[in-house]
């Protein structure tokens, strides 16, 4: 009898190494360079970062050990990138199985995400981060909080604002399924690894007022700002294109069955909400200008961003992604502390940049209690989706 689960194990593996096959040796993309020279250092022991990197060189660090024990090239830090990407798919598969969920789906929804399946190939700090807050949160079901607590540690060496994911497993230990507090000498101790971690992100503020390392004048450390916000929800839109069409009619019957004072209520949240956004988007970050359209975000941001009609689609657009993500269903009421975490985890980020999206949309993928049928539909759309923008990278046209 045929082990469609083996054959589905070894399509995956085949189809990552026969891209990586075509993208080992390519010319570096985009911010390779600095990531690259700092890997390099790490495999001398001459740890350098450049002075206007602003994040902690923890990916640095780890990718310079396994160059130092393998071979500090270009090709071999892709490859450990791409070790990376399929552990992160892994544990996705046995989260979702201690979840209870569709494993199979879930674990393609990751490995095919279009916003994280270029960066398995390419020197980024993006798939070791990824694989970090999974394992932070997979270690947090299996309530080994020791070893969530390291993976916390981890995460936040290689991106500062993971922080926001170890508050996210600290307020699920801390809360039951009906979102009330649980504190007691037991739960103290579980907590313990999260706080500390927290007050090692807390000394590290103090000590250098603020996360950014360096390169503030374009990371600045106390910025608060929306940008980011609107564009996860245009974005998320365009990426889960299928559900959120699926769920238009979940919308329907919702203001169908709604009386008429439910409606004006509605109607005044979100003309309100709409308004909100089209008055206070704007595009003022110098990487988001037209002269780097090389990067896809920035086309389609500076697109919508072009005239009047455009932004009222773009605000419509997001505000619709607001009321389809309302219909995702996720199992545990502790999820729903994804939504105001990634308020959190964007508002400090000037530069809109897509790569800051894949851990929510991850997070919401994983956590999503769907019909397997739509991420069927998804997985499928995603293929297209991931194909097409590959063709693109490897001619080098465009960048996310």
């Amino acid at each position: 009898m045929i082990d469609h689960n083996k054959l589905l194990t070894i399509a995956l593996v085949i189809g990552f190494f026969a891209t990586f096959l075509l993208f080992y040796q390519k010319p570096f993309y985009s911010d390779e360079p600095p990531h690259f020279s700092t890997v390099s250092s790490f495999c001398n022991f001459k740890a350098s970062p450049p002075s206007d990197m602003p994040t902690i060189a923890g990916y640095h660090f780890f990718a310079g050990m396994f160059g130092y024990l393998t071979s500090c090239t270009e090709s071999v830090i892709r490859l450990l990138n791409l070790l990376l990407g399929l552990g992160s798919v892994f544990v996705v598969y046995f989260l979702a199985k201690e979840l209870d969920y569709n494993r199979k789906e879930k674990s393609l929804l990751t490995a095919l995400l279009p916003i994280l399946f270029p960066f398995f190939f390419l020197i980024y700090t993006d798939v070791l981060s990824v694989l970090a807050v999974l394992l932070m949160v997979f270690f947090l079901y299996r309530k080994d909080y020791l070893l969530s607590g390291l993976f916390g540690l981890i995460s936040f060496t290689v991106r500062q604002n993971n922080i926001i994911w170890v508050i996210f497993c600290l307020l699920f230990v801390i809360m039951d399924k009906n979102l009330k507090l649980r504190i007691d000498r037991k739960i103290i101790k579980n907590i313990a690894p999260y706080i500390f971690v927290l007050l090692i992100a807390s000394l590290l503020f103090v000590e250098i007022g603020g996360f950014a390392v360096a390169g503030r004048e374009r990371h600045p450390s106390f910025f608060l700002g929306p940008m980011n916000v609107y564009a996860i929800l245009f974005f998320f839109l365009l990426i889960n294109l299928p559900e959120h069409i699926l769920n238009f009619r979940k919308v329907f019957y919702r203001i169908k069955s709604a009386s008429a004072g439910e409606i004006c209520i509605l109607a005044v949240l979100f003309l309100s909400l709409f308004i909100l956004i089209f008055f206070t988007f704007s595009i003022d970050h110098e990487w988001n200008g037209e002269q780097f359209n090389y990067f896809l975000r920035n086309r389609i941001l500076n697109f919508f961003d072009s005239n009047l009609i455009l932004k009222a689609i773009f605000s419509l657009s997001a505000v619709y992604s607001i009321i389809s993500i309302s219909k995702i269903k996720l199992a545990d009421r502790r999820h729903y502390l994804i939504y105001p975490l990634t308020l959190l985890f964007l508002a400090p980020s000037w530069l809109i940049e897509i790569r800051y999206y894949i851990i929510p949309i991850v997070l919401i993928n994983l956590f999503a209690s769907r019909e397997r049928k739509t991420e069927r539909i998804l997985i499928i759309w995603y293929l297209i989706f991931t194909l097409i923008f590959m063709f693109y990278l490897y001619q080098n046209l465009v960048f996310w």
